[in-house]
């Protein structure tokens, strides 16, 4: 199976974007040349997480749920 965007050769990202709530951006896809809304179909807005990239290991800090 091909991506469609690809095979029409649409400037995309197939990873997802992290905005996270200090204003970075980031994404999944480390291949990824520009971190803009447009070239991706995800986007994941992280409200309350700062300072970490995404599959980062957790410090262990906080309240345990």
């Amino acid at each position: 199976m091909t991506c469609l965007d690809c095979a029409h050769e649409v400037d995309h990202c197939h990873g997802t974007l992290v905005v996270r709530v200090d204003g970075v951006l980031e994404c999944t896809d480390h291949g990824c040349v520009a971190l803009v809304r447009e070239r991706h179909e995800l986007v994941v807005v992280a409200p309350g997480v700062s300072g970490t990239s995404p599959g980062a290991p957790s410090d262990g800090g906080g309240e345990a749920r």
